[in-house]
């Protein structure tokens, strides 16, 4: 339910469409590009709050700057809200639909030499989900002696969980050019 990317780290976001080139197998797909800020050319911060209707609240904080041949940008947020997933009845409010999600990310670039560099950027992403409840459904089985359940009394919840991490070594060097850049990636989700 939730976004793996918080959307205050992209610094542009493009989109790849058709027939992809070689370094995408030939496919035709599509392919997001998001490129995240940087802190190359200047170094501070920002933080800020957003609140409105159904109980959102939502502060992010984000660091950006270098010191010497080191490039950095952090960033986190949280939010929470009384709309996490989509209502499934005609009324403004759902019942049994908070949601907490926090998400945090890190860019760490450093140039070891005229013909070489070294970035490691990685992310979280912990969403947490009360499924909203359907009143008045019928009951579909009964259990024990009880064929009769209150659906509009149900807990249901879903715990979604990313983590994401690439380092990556460049080296441009004379006829030489190239990149290693090994990943990870472990997603986990509890009903």
């Amino acid at each position: 339910f939730g976004a793996t990317f918080d959307p205050h780290i992209a610094d542009s976001v493009d989109l790849l469409t058709g027939a992809l080139p070689a370094q995408y197998g030939y496919r035709t797909s599509g392919v997001i590009n998001l490129k995240t800020r940087d802190g190359l050319f200047d170094t501070g911060g920002e933080a800020g709050v957003y609140a409105g209707s159904h109980a959102t609240f939502q502060p992010s904080a984000s660091l950006h700057g270098s010191s010497g041949s080191i490039n950095y940008f952090l960033s986190g947020s949280y939010l929470e809200n009384d709309l996490g997933v989509e209502n499934p009845i005609a009324s403004r409010s759902a019942i049994h639909d908070r949601t907490r999600q926090y998400r945090g990310f890190g860019y760490v670039s450093a140039i070891l030499s005229a013909s070489s560099r070294i970035t490691a950027f990685g992310g979280t992403s912990i969403g947490h989900f009360e499924i909203p409840n359907n009143p008045g459904q019928p009951g579909a089985y009964t259990l024990g002696s009880q064929s009769t359940f209150d659906s509009a009394r149900l807990d249901q919840n879903q715990r979604e969980i990313t983590h994401y991490g690439v380092i990556a070594y460049q080296y441009a060097g004379g006829d030489l050019n190239f990149q290693v850049a090994p990943f990870f990636r472990y997603s986990q989700t509890r009903f």
